[in-house]
């Protein structure tokens, strides 16, 4: 459903559609030297790498910041690109994770339509 609003994704994180190389859900098999990670739709530019966790839930708690932080680490990427989180979500926020500022964005489903 992300995925078909994906020029509606682009418009709120403010990416010119002409830099992004890939957007798609992508899967990090493990090997000896990089270990397994699953992003829900990583936006891979000229310059950044979106990270987006989707989450469709009740009620979405702090630990969010801690999963999406562990992906990172485990996310094999260049180095020369900077790294940017993003929550997209349906549910209530814990209080305090958009306080954190351990996302980049924070896009309510909602805002996607």
């Amino acid at each position: 459903m992300v995925l078909n609003n994906l020029p509606r994704v682009l418009e709120i994180l403010r990416i010119d559609p002409s830099q992004v190389i890939s957007a798609s859900l992508y899967f990090q098999n493990q090997t000896q030297r990089r270990k397994a990670c699953q992003i829900d739709l990583l936006i891979d530019t000229r310059y950044a790498i979106y990270i987006c966790e989707i989450k469709f839930r009740g009620r979405i708690t702090t630990g969010i910041i801690d999963e999406v932080g562990t992906k990172m680490i485990k996310l094999h990427t260049d180095r020369s690109k900077s790294l940017r989180k993003v929550l997209i979500h349906v549910g209530e926020l814990a209080t305090g994770i958009e306080k954190t500022g351990a996302f980049d964005h924070i896009v309510p489903f909602g805002n996607l339509l």
